[in-house]
């Protein structure tokens, strides 16, 4: 029996061994059940030929070869050969299928083929190769010389449309005594049978993933999902049946995760190939990206047992700004980096000496060489492989390596770059899929369902743009000769009757029938077939199919936290004002961010961080007023000096920090920047009444309310009178009403003025240092106290109530301690102030704030 692919000669076989065990056999010949290619490489093997067969790399690598050879002499550039080459080597095919031997060309693309393929025949000749695709011409030539004796007879299954090349060798084999019966697919009259419309391809794969879940559960047999498109709808219909299998009660009738869909994803997609090739492809410099993921991977050795250093590790390299590495410069880091990753160090180190490698050499040499460097590295990770992961490293070595060592056959020697650019270009054309899946649910393409049948089916997608196909011509042929020759998708009459055909099998497939089409396909209209107007369309109904009345739900209040007990209360909790401010723009964020001690990690960007850029100009400052010490200090220098003490301020500051390489080509502008930014703003504090500085980011404890807080003020200075002013630089623009407002949302100088201050506080205020901006913006006892801050009685947007500075002194001590108490209490809420604080929070897959706000919308619209 010779069928039409690989999945019908499985069946049959399986089919076959269960009738055999059902008449209690316990041994039984194995069937002659072949693929059709199969069997033409079966009939080969007993010719005893000279001519070598080719696989299909090896045909792919003579065609790769052929084209690059006619393109240099011609002169002639193309961006992408790989798919030049595909396209040539699927126009061989066709002519071989459809007995094309020549034609008269329409262009330039057409001549280059004719060009190409008779440089690739001549080339076969000469060296006695033989690809697949004249495989079935030499056999049919054996048979029909007399040197092949074949079967008596032969029956075909599951070919709804026979090449004119398969017709002509059946002519053959029934001229050389051989009977061939063409077998016709069982056909099933259909005891249930419904035509469904759905809105659009995601409605449609979820009925079909609901109706398969209950055909399963009830145990009616063997369930087939046919997707037309299923290369196309391949991960929506994993992710759809993979979560609607998992809702069954019935775990043992179901299978959820081993559910049987026909398309593999390549191989190149499974963890431990994309690993090796990440690897490979990797140059002398690395970005930050491709270093992340050679620290997280867990399928070189350390990855699992390091992986505490590596995260360290990568945390560095983060705060750093570091975006480029070049492989020799993340070595010097490695060893130079306290407690480094021992695994990855050696990881980076054989990196080294792969890259180094320049030789041309055999193909098999070079993956015996590929697999002692992946050994070295410990590819594929410390832990053991299941059944999964030996799959794929077996596919690895045989369907990867292996052919590439063939390369031999037509190519003596490579470069590491062709053989990385060949292992690449396999592992992406390759299609994995696990064995061992639970045949009970089928998801397949309409050509997997030739000569099968099943208890239920499924027929999704048949909508007019399937049934009929559409057009697709290759460019190698002339559009005439593929329309007179029938080639697939060249004949619109051909293709109906081809739709007509696959229909009318599909509708007698089963007992149970679906047929389904989306109203809706990639945000167009569509209607479905012209052949399927007559069913007696349905709307796709609403229902999942499961009985949820009687399940009791439990509802959980995540919203507070542990209260801190009196022995965290003795010490002082990090985060120090920055604590209170979070918490009172949302206690969940101050909880994650204080409590639990979770961040997002810095992601590094080119240049300087905005981060980066205010913390050299605090640290400028900082070194700036120690040496002027007052306003009196200030006026004694001029212009000149002034600009003289700055620039050496600037470059101590610059000179002590460590900086990544692409941020040290940026350090000249950053220098001026600094220079002038500075220099503006003390043109500012020249304007000011005399004041004397008392500290500068000096550390203090303060207690607020229960808790203990270690804090760093910025500056605090001394008027003439004795008061006290305290002072925040920042680089961003600052409202005065986050300090005299219904909520205090900036706690740091209020708490400095409550608690870290001996004396009378005249005025707190934010030092605004930008450019063109530079300004104070504060609050004060009473008017000018410092340039452009205004009294409490003055001021805009104080809450309603506080009438003068004690009033509001004592609101930001009754604020701080409440704030202090639920930081104690352990409230936890996602209650943020207000939109902004959500902005640029990098806490939002955590507290799910979004889909909160996604879930109230929806509920306001369903009322």
């Amino acid at each position: 029996m010779i069928t039409v692919n690989r999945r019908l000669a499985r069946t049959l076989a399986e089919d076959f061994a269960g009738y055999c065990a059902l008449q209690q056999l316990s041994v039984w010949e194995t069937p002659a059940i072949f693929p059709v290619n199969e069997w033409f490489e079966r009939e080969f093997a007993r010719l005893d030929s000279d001519l070598v067969l080719l696989e299909s790399s090896q045909v792919v690598a003579v065609w790769n070869r052929v084209i690059e050879e006619d393109l240099h002499r011609s002169g002639v550039d193309l961006l992408q050969v790989p798919a030049t080459v595909r396209q040539a080597v699927r126009a061989d095919t066709l002519c071989c299928d459809y007995l094309v031997d020549s034609y008269i060309p329409d262009g330039v693309e057409q001549e280059a083929f004719l060009r190409w393929r008779q440089c690739y025949e001549a080339r076969c000749r000469e060296q006695q190769w033989l690809d697949r695709t004249r495989l079935p011409e030499m056999i049919e030539q054996a048979v029909s010389d007399g040197r092949l004796i074949v079967d008596s007879g032969q029956i075909w299954l599951g070919f709804d449309d026979l090449t004119p090349l398969l017709h002509r060798i059946q002519q053959t084999l029934n001229s050389a005594g051989c009977t061939i019966e063409n077998l016709a697919a069982a056909r099933v009259n259909p005891v249930a049978f419904d035509a469904v419309a759905a809105a659009d391809e995601s409605e449609e794969l979820l009925a079909a993933a609901r109706w398969a879940r209950q055909c399963l559960e009830q145990q009616v047999g063997i369930v087939a999902v046919v997707v037309p498109e299923l290369e196309r709808l391949q991960g929506e219909v994993q992710t759809i049946f993979s979560r609607e299998l998992s809702r069954s009660a019935y775990p043992d009738r179901v299978p959820m995760d081993t559910f049987n869909m026909s398309l593999g994803y390549p191989l190149a997609d499974q963890g431990m190939v994309a690993a090796a090739l990440t690897l490979l492809q990797l140059q002398d410099s690395l970005d930050f990206d491709q270093l992340s993921y050679l620290l997280r991977c867990p399928w070189f050795a350390g990855g699992i047992d390091e992986w505490q250093q590596r995260a360290l590790f990568e945390r560095q390299l983060r705060a750093d700004n570091v975006l480029r590495l070049s492989v020799s410069d993340l070595l010097y880091r490695l060893r130079h980096q306290p407690q480094a990753p021992r695994g990855m160090l050696h990881l980076v180190e054989q990196l080294q000496r792969w890259q180094g490698e320049h030789d041309k050499i055999a193909p098999a040499d070079w993956v015996e060489h590929l697999n002692s460097f992946l050994q070295q590295i410990g590819w594929p990770g410390d832990a053991s492989l299941d059944s999964r992961g030996y799959q794929v490293f077996a596919a690895w070595q045989d369907k990867v390596l292996t052919p590439v060592a063939r390369l031999g056959v037509v190519s003596a020697t490579m470069t590491p770059g062709q053989l990385v650019s060949w292992v690449c270009r396999l592992s992406r054309e390759i299609l994995f899929q696990p064995k061992a899946q639970d045949h009970r649910l089928q998801i397949i393409g309409l050509l997997e369902t030739a000569g099968l049948t099943f208890d239920a089916l499924w027929l999704c997608g048949a909508g007019e743009q399937v049934f009929p196909g559409g057009l697709s011509f290759n460019p190698f042929l002339p559009v005439a000769l593929q329309k007179q020759s029938q080639m697939p998708h060249s004949d619109l009459f051909h293709e109906a009757d081809y739709a007509r055909l696959l229909l009318e099998r599909l509708q007698h497939a089963a007992q149970q029938m679906v047929i389904s089409y989306a109203q809706n396909k990639e945000e167009r209209p569509c209607r479905c077939s012209p052949y399927l107007s007559q069913l007696p369309w349905q709307q796709c109904q609403e229902t999942d199919g499961v009985d949820w009345n009687g399940v009791s739900l439990e509802a959980i209040d995540d919203c507070r936290a542990p209260s801190l007990s009196s022995a965290q209360l003795e010490e002082p909790l990090s985060g120090g004002t920055g604590l209170l401010k979070e918490q009172a723009q949302c206690p969940f964020k101050a909880f994650i961010h204080y409590r639990v001690g979770v961040r997002a990690l810095d992601v590094p960007q080119p240049g300087l961080t905005s981060r980066r850029r205010g913390d050299l100009l605090h640290r400028v400052l900082q070194q700036v007023w120690q040496c002027l010490g007052s306003h009196a200090g200030l006026l004694d220098y001029d212009d000149t000096a002034l600009r003289e003490l700055i620039a050496e301020q600037v470059v101590a500051v610059l000179d002590g920090t460590r900086f990544a390489g692409h941020e040290r080509a940026l350090l000249a502008v950053e220098k001026q920047r600094l220079e002038s930014l500075v220099l503006e703003w003390l043109d500012v504090e020249r304007q000011r009444e005399p004041f004397n500085v008392q500290s500068v980011e000096e550390r203090q404890q303060l207690q607020v309310g229960p808790l203990r807080l270690n804090t760093i003020p910025d500056r605090i200075d001394m008027t003439a009178d004795g008061r006290m002013i305290v002072l925040d630089y920042k680089t961003g623009q600052i409202s005065v009403g986050d300090l005299v407002g219904e909520v205090l949302l900036e706690p740091q100088l209020p708490v400095y003025a409550l608690h870290g201050v001996q004396g009378d506080v005249a005025a707190i205020s934010f030092a605004q240092v930008r450019h063109g901006r530079c300004a104070f913006k504060g609050v004060s006892a009473e008017d000018e106290v410092l340039p452009g801050v205004r009294s409490v009685e003055r001021s805009r947007g104080v809450k309603e109530g506080i009438a003068n500075w004690t009033e509001l002194i004592d609101h930001w001590r009754q604020h701080a301690q409440c704030t202090a108490q639920a930081v104690v209490d352990g409230d936890a809420t996602v209650t943020p102030i207000h939109a902004k604080v959500c902005q640029f929070c990098d806490l939002k897959g955590l507290c799910r704030i979004d889909l909160q706000c996604v879930e109230e919308q929806h509920g306001e619209d369903k009322a």
